[in-house]
């Protein structure tokens, strides 16, 4: 029986083939939470990716493609309420993607929230860039 849901929020994983840094914490993390009995899903958020990629690790992955225009923002973050609303995850752990940043003061108040974006400002931040 899982212990509950848990979503790691990052920029890659090393099935991407990107490494390093917060990657790696976000594999190990995943990894290990899973190995205590914890549901994980790695939501990845990149510019570009393959669609052909296939992860064979303990936690499940969704990836999501970061507009190029700031008007196509709403769609994205639309779509990731629904995806977050539809998981139900007990716990959202928030590594550097500001979008999860500008969503958690509408999640619900029953999910444990973690999250850490440099340089992101709520309510004067909308991306990365700024």
């Amino acid at each position: 029986m899982k212990k509950g849901k848990i979503i790691i929020a990052s920029g890659g994983i090393p099935a991407l083939n990107i490494q390093g840094g917060i990657v790696s914490y976000v594999h190990e993390l995943a990894n290990n939470l899973c190995d205590k009995g914890y549901e994980v899903m790695v939501y990845v958020f990149r510019e570009y990716f393959d669609n052909n990629f296939e992860i064979n690790e303990k936690y499940s992955c969704k990836l999501f493609k970061m507009p190029k225009k700031r008007a196509d923002e709403r769609y994205l973050v639309n779509e990731l309420l629904k995806e977050i609303e539809c998981y139900n995850p007990d716990i959202i752990i928030n590594n550097e993607i500001p979008y999860i940043a500008g969503l958690m003061p509408v999640i619900c108040n029953d999910i444990i929230k973690i999250s850490i974006v440099h340089g992101f400002h709520p309510g004067r931040t909308y991306t990365i860039a700024g």
